[in-house]
């Protein structure tokens, strides 16, 4: 079984900004060689069931055979569809909302990915779940992070932990971690370097030299004002 948590797109739909617009799903494959007790689309509901029991626990999910079901005009949706052999797949709504697909694929589809017969899978929106207690992930950024290494001169007297929480900082579209290279003190000082690498992730464009460096002067200067650093 093979899960995955991703945005779709199609090229019909586009943002504000004219980009394409990232539909948030959730979805997963189920296949095995040998044929199993009970078909595939069966294996797939089970599935379904339990993911959602976990999400909404008293959720009211029900199956329509998609041959059955008047499909809404939605590039996305009929697009996720393609896939599916009609007999064998059924449109899934989760409390009367639609929610996605889920059943066998066609034939043709596993033959040309090399699939067993015994494969099934699911598409869902996240949208039956808003508000619920889903649990987050941060998707991958399309962008290059910079690396930056810094070396505070502290007093003996303050710890590590204090400067990784001096050196907090938040700015829309930028991820920052912060992991420690090295802690030196030599046998008898009064004072310490601690070098930390902070690794800084843009998630709306591209980090300039210049960026980075705006980025990490202001964390230095926090650093500075909390713990009285000198920076090395």
């Amino acid at each position: 079984m093979l899960y995955e948590i991703g945005k779709a797109h199609h090229n019909e739909l586009f943002d504000e900004q004219g980009l394409p617009k990232e539909l948030d799903r959730v979805a997963g494959v189920y296949a095995q060689k040998a044929s199993g007790d009970g078909s595939a689309y069966y294996a797939i509901r089970r599935v379904v069931d339990f993911l959602t029991s976990a999400v909404v626990p008293n959720a009211r999910v029900t199956y329509t055979r998609l041959d059955r079901f008047e499909v809404p005009h939605f590039a996305p949706f009929e697009q996720a569809l393609a896939p599916f052999d009609p007999l064998r797949s059924a449109i899934v709504e989760i409390d009367g909302k639609l929610a996605g697909v889920a059943g066998e694929l066609r034939a043709a589809v596993r033959k040309a990915h090399k699939l067993p017969d015994t494969t099934s899978t699911f598409e869902l929106f996240l949208s039956p779940f808003v508000g619920e207690q889903i649990p987050r992930y941060t998707p991958l950024s399309r962008y290059q992070s910079v690396e930056r290494d810094v070396t505070f001169r502290v007093d003996e007297s303050i710890t590590y932990g204090q400067v990784v929480e001096a050196s907090a900082y938040e700015e829309d579209g930028l991820a920052l971690e912060c992991r420690a290279l090295d802690i030196y003190q030599a046998e008898g000082g009064s004072h310490k370097n601690i070098t930390l690498r902070f690794l800084i992730t843009p998630y709306n464009k591209t980090l300039t030299a210049e960026d980075a460096t705006q980025v990490t002067d202001e964390i230095v200067k926090r650093v500075v004002a909390a713990t009285g650093a000198q920076v090395l």
